[in-house]
């Protein structure tokens, strides 16, 4: 912009005129420049670019618009000299990437606006991510192939597969441009699909690297296919025989809807159906895929087949019922008879289930059996006696217990070879009678096989016969290889006394003995004595008889403790011809020796001096709340504190509540017999005229009553505890030979409390106050209570019965 000045000069009248003129030159502003965003950096979606356009001069100063495509967007306009700006600020989005945004400057000195532009790089993920697939239900067996595209994203994103939460591989199948200016990511998952992936989530997953940003989508795969069991074949179900039991089995399929039925593996008869409304009365029902076994018997054990179908076809698996039964000896050696010197086989044949190696035991008390070798077969079992002598004869027990039920047990005798051996000593050893009696001379002897016995006397054979009436002989077979021979000698005689010889005999020889007849005697003692067991006070003692003398014998024990110079204590055994005996009343853990003697009504034997000793247990045996509470504190070393602090606490509260318990029902009852005391005592006043100086003069003994412990506490459930009291027996002095005197009664100390006339309470060393009633003509007494003198530890009160004059408290005191 010029002024121009024009000058007017009138130099005759000296005067001059001025016109100035301004001239304004348009011309067009220099090219806009954007500042504030340099094109092809990248930027987040969701944040704000700034952005300014500056165009300098003009004249005109110009103006500046910002376009984004072809639509006006606003700006902030600013004007700084010849300097001209205009700043927009703009919110990124998706649609925004690759899109001309333009800034115009132009003054009315423009032919043309002058223009400006840039493209925005914007960085978006994946909107959304789709899964197809192929075929929409497919079948167990059948390929299945998943396809995964996710929606526009700039840069392209990655795909992955995912299923059930673990990564798998997928195949991609290139970019596509898509909307924005991004790209579009496609990938294939292709698979052989079981009936694992019915109801298998696959998950595929798009992810902008550049932003960490990602999309998903899932899908359920529903995969047809027939029914599965997950039970394995043949899988085993014990069940114990005579027991029931419900065995379950359920297959899976697709459809879900899956029909079953049940046969035994070697039949091809299903089972029968178990009816909801009836009681089964077959023991093997089917119900779906229930299968239900009532008292199961062994011969039911075997496989049994299911059979599962659907839509897509059957499957079937088969179980093993597996029935379980206690232990039974089939078969066992009843009798084996071997040479002294070899090996003895004994068999025991067990059927039982389970059957394992241990089922099968050889028992027998006091046999060393490390002399003996067993082999099992198939529930056979063999037992091997080496070398067996005499001293092996005896019971074998074959044992069978498989856990189950009780145990089962058969005997094997085995039987040595040897020739007689016969008895010679103790009961048999002698024989006795009187004159015209009857009696029998025992010959008893072992050996294998069958003894036989002859007598002989004064060297001729004694044989019996029906027309030999003086002799008869009896035989028996007392066990497996013990032998016995009775001879009775009849209406016995003087000459009949002396020796009676026996011999026996059998394939492997001979043996004989002389038996003497004598006459009644005093027994012999028995010939041993053992003790058998021992508790915490008693003795169990055994013996073995000697002769009787001819007569029933009864035994004498006696004891003392081990060491002790003291004398015995004894004992008789009461019954007859016992051999067994207990010996009670003995001290904890203390040795004590024993002696027997025989007796019978011609004598005694001496003494089997200290023939035995035992020990008794140190500890007596714990009842059951003494084993828990025993149990307990050998666990847990904190508790006897706990126990000691819980019972002292309780203990504690138990008494102050009794005590209160006391007052308040004594006071109550009190109470109320004073009410019916003053209603009934205008009537009886002149007769109760004693005041308390009469207590100590008065010749009539009052009427007492004696409570026990019981009786005292009775009075906690309503029994009055009053002088009034109508349980209360009757004593006097003039009628009764056993009366109590005052001092006697003031003398008598108690640990219970006396109830006073006026509300307390006195110990009982001083009786209370009481009041001398009339006495009647008669007064009986209670047999109950001893009549020479005051029962201990009991309380006294003065007594109320009818035939007594009444008397109310508050004018006895």
């Amino acid at each position: 912009m010029k002024m121009f000045s024009c000058y007017a000069v009138n130099q005759a009248l000296s005067e001059t005129i001025v016109e100035s003129a301004v001239v304004s030159v348009l011309y067009p502003p220099k090219p806009p420049t954007i500042i504030g965003y340099t094109e092809g950096t990248p930027i987040e979606r969701g944040a704000t670019q700034q952005m300014s356009c500056v165009s300098q001069g003009g004249n005109p100063l110009p103006t500046l618009r910002w376009f984004k495509k072809d639509q006006e967007i606003e700006s902030t306009v600013t004007t700084n000299n010849n300097v001209v700006s205009a700043e927009v600020s703009i919110t990124v989005d998706d649609n925004d990437n690759g899109i001309e945004f333009r800034c115009e400057a132009s003054n009315s000195a423009s032919l043309m606006p002058m223009v400006a532009t840039t493209r925005l790089t914007v960085y978006f993920p994946p909107s959304a991510v789709n899964i197809k697939i192929r075929p929409k239900r497919p079948k167990a067996g059948q390929k299945v192939t998943l396809i995964c595209e996710c929606a526009s994203s700039n840069p392209q994103a990655d795909i992955t597969w995912w299923k059930d939460g673990f990564l798998i591989q997928g195949t991609p199948d290139g970019f596509f441009d898509a909307p924005n200016g991004g790209r579009s990511t496609k990938n294939i998952l292709q698979l052989n699909v079981s009936s694992q992936d019915d109801g298998a989530v696959y998950t595929c997953q798009a992810t902008n690297q550049e932003l960490k940003q990602s999309a998903h989508d899932a899908v359920t795969i529903n995969v047809l296919y027939k029914p599965e069991f997950e039970t394995l074949p043949l899988q085993q179900y014990d069940v114990i025989e005579g027991e029931s039991t419900t065995i379950n089995i359920t297959a899976k399929g697709n459809p879900s809807s899956i029909n079953y039925s049940w046969s035994k593996a070697s039949s091809s008869t299903s089972l029968m159906a178990a009816d909801s409304n009836d009681v089964a009365v077959t023991p093997v029902l089917s119900a779906g895929s229930l299968f239900n076994v009532t008292n199961v018997r062994r011969d039911q054990a075997g496989q049994y087949r299911l059979e599962a179908s659907n839509e897509e076809g059957n499957s079937f698996v088969t179980i093993v019922l597996n029935v379980l039964y206690s232990a039974s000896i089939s078969m066992a050696t009843e009798y084996a008879l071997v040479d002294q010197g070899s090996n003895a086989f004994l068999e025991c044949q067990v059927d039982a289930n389970p059957l394992s190696d241990d089922v099968i035991t050889w028992q027998r008390p006091n046999f060393d059996m490390s002399r003996t070798r067993q082999s099992i077969e198939n529930g056979r079992s063999y037992l091997i006696i080496n070398n067996v002598t005499r001293e092996d004869s005896g019971i074998f027990l074959c044992v069978a217990d498989n856990g189950i039920g009780n145990e089962a047990q058969k005997a094997s005798t085995l039987v040595v070879k040897h020739k007689p051996v016969i008895e010679r000593s103790g009961a048999h050893s002698k024989a006795a009678g009187s004159e015209g009696e009857d009696v029998r001379i025992i010959c008893r002897a072992s050996g294998a096989p069958n003894v036989s016995f002859t007598w002989f006397r004064d060297g001729s054979t004694i044989a019996s016969s029906k027309k030999v009436s003086k002799y008869e002989m009896k035989s028996r077979h007392v066990d497996f290889i013990t032998y016995e021979s009775a001879l009775i000698v009849k209406d016995l005689k003087m000459q009949d006394y002396g020796d009676y010889e026996c011999i026996a005999k059998n394939d492997l020889g001979f043996e004989s003995f002389k038996i003497p007849l004598g006459r009644k005697s005093a027994p012999d003692p028995p010939i041993s004595l053992n003790a058998i067991n021992a508790t915490h006070n008693a003795v169990i003692l055994t013996w073995t008889p000697g002769f009787d003398g001819g007569m029933e014998q009864m035994y004498r024990i006696q004891y003392r403790k081990a060491g002790s110079n003291g004398g015995y204590t004894v004992v008789d055994v009461d019954s007859q011809n016992s051999t067994v005996f207990t010996v009670g009343g003995l001290e904890l853990g203390t040795e004590y020796v024993f002696g027997i003697m025989a007796l019978n009504n011609m004598g005694g034997s001496s003494y089997l001096q200290d023939a035995a000793s035992a020990v008794t247990l140190s500890e007596a045996p714990l009842g059951e709340t003494e084993k828990v509470v025993d149990q307990a504190l050998t666990t847990k070393g904190d508790i006897p504190r706990i126990i000691i602090i819980t019972v002292s606490v309780v203990g504690s509260c138990l008494l102050v509540l009794n005590i209160v318990l006391v007052v308040c029902f004594v006071r109550k009852r009190r109470k109320k017999r004073l009410e019916e005391g003053r209603a009934s005592g205008d009537e009886d006043q002149d007769l109760c005229l004693f005041s308390m100086e009469s207590d100590h003069s008065s010749s009539k003994a009052a009427t007492i009553e004696m409570y026990a412990p019981s009786s005292y506490n009775e009075g906690l459930n309503g029994e009055s505890l009053s002088c009034n009291s109508e349980k209360s027996d009757n004593y006097s002095d003039g009628h009764s030979a056993g009366g109590y005197s005052e001092e006697q009664v003031k003398s008598e100390t108690t640990a219970y409390i006396t109830a006073h006339a006026d509300g307390a309470y006195i110990a009982d060393s001083s009786m209370p106050y009481y009041c001398p009633y009339p006495y009647p003509d008669q007064v009986n007494l209670d047999d109950r209570y001893e009549r020479s003198g005051p029962v201990p530890n009991k309380i006294l009160y003065p007594a109320e019965e009818d035939f007594y004059t009444k008397c109310s408290e508050k004018e006895c005191l």
